[in-house]
Formats: C-alpha cells, sequence, structure tokens
C-alpha cells in the first residue's frame, strides 16, 4: 500500500512539473524580416511568469515579463518590439505560448535571446543576416613576395595579365555576421583559396560580434591560367541572400578561346552541302586562324585559312555578336572522304587555342533521300562500267 502511495506521489509531481522550452537552439533571419519567436510554459499557473531577456554586451536586460515590454530599454527603436500570448489545453493540463514579435530586424537585433521563469532558463542565438552589396566587397591583388605592393580593383576593370605574374587575389568583407559564402572565381571556377576572419564586438552594442572575413589564393596564377584568363571574380553571399554580391575584372589580354557549335556532326554517308561553325573569342587581332585535315591516315595535311577555297573545302570567317570571329568550314558535297576529323587553330600575339570537330556518319541515316532517288542512275553508271570492262568484240 506505501509503494502505491509513493508511484501514485510521483506521478502527480512529474505531471505538475513545470517545463520551460523555446522553439529552436539558433535562428537566422534576413535583415528587414519580421520575426516572432515562441517560448511555451507548460504546466502553467496563475502565479507563474516568463521573463524575456536579452544579452547586451555583458549585460543582461529584461525586454519584458510575461506580455508586458519594459519601455525603459534604450533600444533604436522600441516600438518594433511586443510580446503575445496564447493558451492551449494539454492533456488537462495549461500551456501558454510567449511570443515575442520583431519587425524589420536589423543588425543590432542580433544576440542571445531568452525566456527564464521560476525554475527554468532557456535561450537561442538569434542572428540577423545583412545582404553584402558590390560596395561591401574590397577586391585587390597583391605581390606575393611583397605586401606593399598591391592593386584594388573596382567592377568592370581591365587589367594586363603581364602585372599579375606571382601576386595573389584576394576578396574582402567587413562588419558582417555570420560569416559569408565566399570565392574568387577565374572564368567561372572557384581558385583553391585560405580564409581568415577577425570578429569582435560591434559599437552599437548587441553581444554578437561582427567579423571582417578575408579569402586569398593559396598560390599566384599560373602560366596557363594567365594566358586564359578571360575574367576574375570576387563573389560573396550572406546566408539567406539570393543574389550574390561581386566584384568582375576582365584582361585586357586575353588569350584565344575557340568554343565550336558542334563537336561532333553525324551527317547520311552522301550529302549535301554542310558547314562546320566554330566561334573565336579573346583579344584581337588574331595573327592565325586556320582550319586543317589529314587528306587521308597517314598522309599530308591541307590547311585552310578565312578567304581560302581548295576543291569542295571553303573558309570564311566574320566578327560574332560577342566581338569575337565566327569562322565556318563549308563543304560543298558530302562523300566518304569527308568523315574524318577537321582542326581549328586560332592565335593572338601572346597565346594560342585548338579545337577540333569529327564528321561522322549518321548509323541511323546512313542514306539521304537524294542519294536513293539516284540509285537508277548509278546502277546504270556501275552497270555500263562494267560492261565496257568485261565485254570482248
Amino acid at each position: 500500500m506505501d509503494d502505491m502511495l509513493f508511484i501514485g506521489l510521483v506521478a502527480v509531481l512529474l505531471q505538475g512539473a513545470q517545463c520551460l522550452e523555446i522553439e529552436a537552439s539558433s535562428y537566422v533571419a534576413q535583415e528587414g524580416d519580421d520575426v516572432s519567436i515562441k517560448c511555451t510554459l507548460n504546466n502553467y499557473t496563475e502565479d507563474d511568469f516568463v521573463l524575456w531577456e536579452k544579452k547586451f554586451r555583458n549585460e543582461t536586460l529584461v525586454l519584458g515579463n510575461n506580455t508586458l515590454l519594459n519601455t525603459n530599454l534604450n533600444f533604436p527603436d522600441l516600438g518594433k518590439y511586443s510580446i503575445r500570448s496564447s493558451t492551449r489545453d494539454v492533456g488537462g493540463s495549461v500551456a501558454v505560448d510567449y511570443i515575442l514579435d520583431i519587425r524589420d530586424v536589423k543588425l543590432e537585433d542580433s544576440g542571445e535571446i531568452g525566456c527564464s521563469s521560476s525554475t527554468s532558463r532557456v535561450s537561442l542565438n538569434f542572428t540577423v543576416s545583412v545582404p553584402i552589396e558590390s560596395d561591401d566587397l574590397y577586391f585587390s591583388t597583391m605581390n606575393s613576395t611583397n605586401e606593399n605592393e598591391f592593386i584594388e580593383f573596382i567592377d568592370g576593370d581591365t587589367v594586363d595579365i603581364a602585372q599579375l605574374n606571382g601576386w595573389v587575389f584576394l576578396c574582402e568583407t567587413f562588419e558582417n555576421y555570420p560569416s559569408p559564402e565566399m570565392e574568387i572565381r577565374l572564368n567561372g571556377v572557384p581558385l583553391a583559396t585560405v580564409k581568415t576572419e577577425e570578429c569582435y564586438a560591434f559599437s552599437t552594442g548587441f553581444e554578437g560580434p561582427v567579423c571582417d572575413t578575408t579569402i586569398e589564393t593559396l598560390s599566384p596564377l599560373s602560366e596557363e591560367q594567365l594566358l586564359r584568363m578571360r575574367d576574375i571574380d570576387c563573389i560573396a553571399r550572406a546566408p539567406l541572400q539570393q543574389q550574390p554580391a561581386s566584384i568582375s575584372v576582365k584582361s585586357s589580354n586575353e588569350a584565344p578561346f575557340i568554343h565550336c557549335e558542334e563537336n561532333v556532326v553525324s551527317l547520311p554517308s552522301y550529302s549535301d552541302e554542310f558547314t562546320l561553325t566554330c566561334h573565336v573569342n579573346g583579344t584581337p587581332p588574331f595573327e592565325v586562324i586556320e582550319w586543317s585535315w589529314l587528306m587521308k591516315e597517314g598522309g599530308p595535311r591541307v590547311a585552310l585559312r578565312p578567304g581560302q577555297q581548295k576543291g569542295h573545302y571553303g573558309v570564311t570567317s566574320e566578327q560574332n555578336k560577342d566581338g569575337g570571329i565566327r569562322t565556318q568550314l563549308s563543304i560543298t558535297r558530302g562523300f566518304p572522304q569527308t568523315f574524318r576529323n577537321y582542326s581549328v587553330f586560332a592565335s593572338n600575339h601572346f597565346a594560342s587555342d585548338e579545337a577540333s570537330v569529327l564528321v561522322e556518319v549518321d548509323p541511323d541515316h546512313p542514306f539521304t533521300s537524294s542519294a536513293f532517288a539516284n540509285i537508277p542512275q548509278m546502277i546504270a553508271v556501275f552497270m555500263s562500267m562494267f560492261i565496257s570492262s568485261t565485254w570482248r568484240p
């Protein structure tokens, strides 16, 4: 009997135990958002209360009691803070949800926000992510052997790659928290970098720090990277930010870069005229633009430049919409000997590039309709040749 009484007493005590809960251990919002932070007090009685608190530097400030806001706080805009509550029945006991609302959050609203009762305290780290603008970025290059030699870039700058030999790149942003995602991209491809941060308390006085963040390329660009450099970008994105901020610098000495509209062309065995098209971009003038191919395996190589023609082959070129050159190899008739690999080569005063286009027989359509239309004529020619070679007077 005593054991049953003891078990029943423990059950009553557990059922009546007060429990304070907060919805998360951390919360990240974007600057300008409206935020609601919920703190739930389970097994509520009329004598219970909840204090809302915020860490302010090394002090803890009381934001309010239950739903009553502390109007003595020296906040820049206290009017955007409010506290509300709602009551729920949970299995015969009462739970009260206390909700702290903050409108149009700013960086200074960050910090540790907590709620406490007579028996417990819970808190979360509230962070306001401020979107990064291009004006917030600092993009530069520095002599790897002399830190006093550096060049600062602004968006849209052009740079002579001869200046960059032996130099490293730095992308920096200041007074952000949490730390942004940052990259330095060469021709759209991220480079290997090392990241450093310096964090400190912000002058407006919330507990959460702000950080100055720098990424630096691990080594200077190689000679090949410099020669192929079209553009290099400093990119940063704060948490929750949709479009990143960036500073883009273009090379004033861009190596030729060849892009062919098709790298493999499939055609019927006997086809009409067809054209291979490639685009040459880079810094003009281009000293050489040339198409070439082997007449047969192990045989001589044929080469044609714009304006030249040989047999069924001809090369033309014109400026494309990007300021580069569109070059075309036209072949007036497709026959077995035209199915081969064609190379296109381009060079300017300091670099070159090469690409290729393979012309192959289309396995699904080995013959054109025009070829079928000419079959009777082809048979007649073949028969006449056969008869002339075998007939004896």
